[in-house]
């Protein structure tokens, strides 16, 4: 059972409810990092630089075909041992502004999530 202080998906900020911290449920747990997985630039995590997604040099590259970045953001996300699939994948990035948007369905081993990334 994975339960882990809760965390505003806007601000990033911990999450209080009444003066008192929210202890999120495993899916919120799962959902929260993913996110945190895709959000974080490849080689930015000081003891593992093979975290994270090479958002400067793949992602936004114009010569990384749209099916390559697809892959890539697939195998970050099955990185997560507690995701067992992924369904209704979407992808849409936006070179010029730098800007990308990642929604799908999970299969979890605890339940089915939905996450929204926006980068």
């Amino acid at each position: 059972m994975s339960r882990d202080l809760g965390i505003n998906q806007t601000t990033g900020d911990l999450k209080i409810e009444d003066g008192d911290l929210v202890i999120d449920t495993e899916t919120d747990v799962i959902v929260a990092n993913t996110r945190q997985r895709l959000l974080t630039i490849l080689a930015e995590w000081y003891y593992d630089y093979t975290v994270g997604v090479d958002w400067f040099d793949e992602m936004f590259s114009t010569s990384t075909s749209y099916d390559q970045k697809v892959a890539i953001i697939k195998n970050e996300i099955l990185k997560d041992p507690e995701i067992l699939s992924i369904s209704d994948f979407q992808f849409a990035i936006d070179p010029v502004n730098h800007e990308a948007e990642i929604t799908f369905n999970a299969t979890t081993i605890y339940s089915p999530v939905r996450v929204e990334v926006f980068v």
